[in-house]
Parts: C-alpha cells; sequence; structure tokens
C-alpha cells in the first residue's frame, strides 16, 4: 500500500496472492453470519458504489485502458447483486465488480489477510497516529464473527478450485529466499536480485543486505534485479539499500492527487497539509483531474546517508519488468527522478506513488473493501497508474533471465 510517502512508510503494498494455508488455525471456530436477503445485498452494493464515486480517482483511466465504465454499469452489478442465491455467491459477485476495476490495489484482501492487516495497522498506529481510523475499520467486525465467517467462505471457493490450490501449495513449497546474490570475477559487475519488499523481509534482510553493500568497494557496476517483484513496503528500499549506497542525503518530491471529501478527511488528514486546489503545471495532467473537487498535494521526502554507506562510486542499474508494483515501482520512480540508478528492462505495472489504499466496510455483510485513494502523478504529470514507468534503457529480451543476461552483455561491452 503505502508506496512513497515517508510520513506514510508502514506500507503493505502489492498483489496479494491467494496463499490459504495459514488459515486453517482460524478454522477451528467458524464464525456465523445469516444468509444476507436481497435487499441487503443491494444496500451493501449501493454502500460501495457511492463510496467508490466520490472516493476513488481512477474510473477514467479504467475507461481509456480497459474500455470499463464501472460507474455506467451499476445497473448490471444490480442484476447480478439480485441474481445471487446465497452469501457465496454474493462474495464471488463482489469479487468480480471490483475487478472490473482494473486495479490490484482494490480489493477484498483486508478479510482474507485480516490478522495481518489489524496487527500491522496497530503497530503502525504508535507511531503514526492518523493510522488509527485504518484500524478502527477493521474493529467494525471485532465484536462479530464476519471475518470467520468469510475466510471460511473463501476456504470453500478457493478448495472448490483443487487445481489452483495445488499450484498455490507447490509454489508456497518451492519458495526461494528473498535474496540472491552474485558476483563477476575482477569486480567488474555485482548482481543483487530482490524478490519481494513484503513487510516481514524488512528486518530479516537487513543484515544481509549491510555485508553484501561491504563487499561492493571496488566493484564498478551494480544491478538491482527486481524483475517479478510486486511491492511490500517502501521502508525495504529506502532504509535496507539507498542510504547505504549514497553520500549525500536525497530529496525527491512526488505529487498526489485527491477528492476533497470526509472520507479523505478521515482516512488521509496529512494530505490535507499544506494541499492546493491548483492544477501542478505539468503538461500531461489526465483530463479528469480538471475539476474543482480535486485536491493536489507535493510531498518532500528525504533519505539520509547510513553511518555505514560505502559512498558507492559504480554503476548502478535498476531491471524492472511488468510485474513490478506498488512500493517497487515506488523504488523504479525514485531511480529514475533521482538518478539514483538508471532504470533498465520493459515497461513496469506503475501504481507505486501515494500511500497505503483505505479501507470501507460494507454495512450488512461486514466485508472489508480496500482501495486506492489518490492519483499519484509522473513528473509530466500523467498518472502513474495509468502511464506506469518506461526504462531509460528499453531491453529486447522476452524473459527475465534473458533481460539479465542482455543488460550484463551491454555492460561488459561498455
Amino acid at each position: 500500500m503505502n508506496r512513497t510517502n515517508s510520513n506514510l512508510k508502514y506500507n503493505m503494498g502489492g498483489k496479494i496472492i491467494f496463499l490459504f494455508i495459514f488459515f486453517c488455525q482460524t478454522f477451528l471456530c467458524f464464525g456465523q453470519l445469516k444468509e444476507l436477503n436481497t435487499s441487503e445485498k443491494l444496500a451493501d452494493f449501493d454502500s460501495l458504489y457511492y463510496t467508490l464515486k466520490q472516493n476513488y480517482m481512477y474510473f477514467e483511466v479504467n475507461k481509456r485502458t480497459h474500455n470499463i465504465d464501472w460507474l455506467a454499469n451499476y445497473e448490471i452489478y444490480q442484476k447480478q447483486i439480485r441474481l445471487s442465491k446465497n452469501n457465496k455467491e454474493f462474495y464471488i459477485i463482489i469479487c468480480q465488480i471490483l475487478s472490473d476495476l482494473n486495479n490490484w490495489h482494490t480489493d477484498l484482501s483486508a478479510i482474507y489477510e485480516y490478522d495481518m492487516f489489524l496487527d500491522i495497522y496497530e503497530k503502525a498506529s504508535k507511531t503514526f497516529p492518523e493510522i488509527i481510523s485504518f484500524v478502527n475499520e477493521l474493529k467494525k467486525n471485532n465484536e462479530s464473527d464476519k471475518v470467520k465467517y468469510w475466510k471460511k467462505i473463501i476456504y470453500e471457493i478457493e478448495s472448490e478450485k483443487k487445481d489452483t490450490v495445488t499450484q498455490v501449495n507447490s509454489i508456497e513449497n518451492n519458495t526461494t529466499k528473498n535474496l540472491e546474490i552474485s558476483y563477476v570475477q575482477n569486480k567488474s559487475l555485482a548482481i543483487l536480485k530482490i524478490h519481494s519488499f513484503w513487510d516481514d523481509q524488512i528486518e530479516r534482510d537487513k543484515d544481509t543486505l549491510k555485508l553484501f553493500f561491504q563487499k561492493l568497494d571496488g566493484f564498478k557496476n551494480l544491478i538491482i534485479d527486481v524483475q517479478g517483484n510486486e511491492g511490500g513496503n517502501t521502508q525495504y528500499w529506502s532504509e535496507n539499500i539507498v542510504p547505504y549506497l549514497i553520500k549525500q542525503k536525497i530529496i525527491y518530491k512526488t505529487i498526489i492527487a485527491f477528492k476533497n471529501t470526509g472520507f479523505m478527511h478521515k482516512f488521509k488528514p496529512d494530505y490535507f497539509e499544506n494541499s492546493t486546489i491548483e492544477k501542478p503545471k505539468l503538461k500531461n495532467l489526465p483530463k479528469e483531474l480538471f475539476n474543482n473537487n480535486v485536491i493536489f498535494k507535493t510531498i518532500f521526502d528525504t533519505i539520509h546517508v547510513s553511518i555505514n554507506s560505502i559512498n558507492y562510486k559504480g554503476k548502478i542499474f535498476l531491471l524492472v519488468d511488468n510485474d513490478v508494483f506498488s512500493s517497487a515501482e515506488a523504488f523504479t520512480v525514485f531511480c529514475k527522478q533521482t538518478k539514483f540508478a538508471n532504470v533498465v528492462g520493459i515497461q513496469t505495472a506503475g501504481d507505486g506513488i501515494g500511500s497505503d489504499p483505505v479501507l470501507y466496510t460494507l454495512p450488512n455483510s461486514g466485508l472489508i473493501v480496500r482501495f486506492t485513494a489518490e492519483m499519484g502523478l509522473n513528473s509530466d504529470g500523467s498518472a502513474n497508474v495509468e502511464m506506469k514507468t518506461c526504462p531509460d534503457i528499453i531491453l529486447k529480451s522476452n524473459t527475465k533471465n534473458d533481460r539479465l543476461m542482455e543488460i550484463i552483455s551491454l555492460i561488459n561491452k561498455n
């Protein structure tokens, strides 16, 4: 979720993979929820529809990139809700409706990974008091069994997809380590592969990264390969990577656009500090931002030099692909803006400028929807989620390994 802003560095971004194995411990006592009637289901959908209509920023982007007019599909979605026979079908339809938005940060992950969300936000709220709104939203379900009930429903749905479950289990059992490190002879090149920026990897990888950087002295080139990295937490790279390589602090800026609503005041109160209705003078601002209800904020973040910095003097290359998303995309944007590294590879997946998606609990079902509530802008004003990041050096190869070999070949030629 949080992708760039230092004032909200507790982020949990990235596509959430359905790994339901850990749910088993919660199934000792399944929760109960009565079957919702049609009126209750429609009320939940209306609540979702109008909350998104007032706060979500990417309806026009979805039209341009996927030819889906989500708001115009209101009656179609209503009909689908009416046809649902039970809560399980209602859940599936809500998932499908959200998937029509084509945004990886918009989903129901706060239900099927509820304990993780609550734990992270409760800890973060001690440092960032504004996060209490996230905690309160999650705790709306604390005094009921709705979370357990929906986990049970999700588990049943996934269990019916036997091939999917087998595949997920296989992936889980063969998960590689998060870091892969290799060196080329004569100190010409070091390669650091990072699979994920997920929260639990920050502390786990810290010492390994520090030791790796200490060994870099004299190496002419460093490749940081984040291909396939779908994000996690900006703290991973802003604390574990950049400070150990720079010689002086780096200040960089990001610009976000968002709606002036009570909902946003509740979840993002810091956004309204030093914000403005004046449009930034950028040539590629999306036309939907020329609306009186849109507010802009420029955020300046600083990364300080670590006392253990090696002041790396070689060239740094960030290798990216079209899976690079969320806080991994934030790292890409940072590298391109500050010239910390040469970005190489193919176009990213985008959506790396902003902070944690907000949470909204549907009143009858208790399903918790999360969605991106701001539009992060590239340096030219375009929406990062739409235009993503184009590398400084575009590689022609089609696979991750071939792209790595291609950039190694280019480095050797130079």
